[in-house]
């Protein structure tokens, strides 16, 4: 048994794993890590049995501590930290290797074991939308970093006068006939359409071979209303994590 943290900007996710197989999933707001972890009944049911605890962060101290917290309750539990120092099943040609959040590697890593090799696209759909590239040689370049679903609808109220805060849920038309569905409609078909130009960017450069994975919090509301979309997984994130510790288990 393993388990896994995916500390994120706004949540903490914890994957448990028997092998490869993943048997649960919990999803915390940082407010609530480490006190409802350490109370889910997952956490009871696993933890006394687990060998190893693989954590991967996006930059969050005060969660990693908190982590560490929980671990402290396990004495037979070893941590893994991934970081730009941890060796991977995939290369890494990122130019500035300390800077690269662990998560988009860890995602693409997960993509890799299931793709068996490269071309791939991975799509990471949270606080943050990344894009991740593997290439034909197995080798991780990098991609891009833009604002995630929620982040551009809090944006458009924090920085202007009027523009109330929308859900993502409820009707986007082309065209608004309310300031709602006007915010809705820009948002998230503006975001469809930069996610499906982008892909066939990168299918202009790999070629008909490119394999596309999406994940992340909004990766299944999102996945609903794309084409270009070849595998759909929320928690591919926590089975990168899983891959790296069993790499080093």
């Amino acid at each position: 048994m393993n388990i896994v943290v995916d500390i994120g900007n706004s949540r903490v996710k914890l994957g448990y794993f028997k092998g490869e197989q993943l048997l649960a999933v919990d999803a915390f707001p940082h407010a609530e890590f480490p006190k409802a972890a350490f109370e889910s009944e997952a956490w009871q049911t696993y933890s006394g049995q687990s060998k190893y605890l693989g954590l991967a962060s996006v930059g969050n101290i005060l969660m990693v501590q908190a982590t560490e917290s929980l671990l402290a309750t396990q004495p037979q539990m070893k941590m893994l930290r991934i970081d730009q120092r941890t060796p991977l099943p995939i290369g890494n040609r990122y130019a500035s290797k300390n800077t690269l959040g662990m998560d988009r590697v860890c995602a693409s890593v997960a993509a890799f074991k299931r793709a068996k090799k490269g071309p791939l696209l991975v799509i990471n759909a949270g606080t943050a939308m990344t894009f991740d590239f593997v290439d034909a040689n197995d080798d991780y370049l990098g991609g891009s970093i833009a604002p995630g679903l929620r982040t551009r609808f809090r944006a458009l109220e924090t920085f202007t006068a009027k523009l109330p805060l929308i859900q993502k849920e409820g009707p986007a038309p082309l065209i608004g006939d309310s300031t709602e569905t006007s915010i809705r409609s820009g948002v998230l078909n503006g975001m469809l359409a930069e996610i499906e130009g982008m892909v066939a960017r990168y299918q202009e450069l790999a070629g008909a071979a490119l394999k596309v994975y999406l994940t992340g919090g909004d990766a299944e509301f999102l996945g609903n209303h794309l084409k270009s979309v070849t595998f759909v997984d929320a928690n591919l994130l926590l089975y990168g994590i899983n891959t790296i510790v069993l790499h080093h288990a």
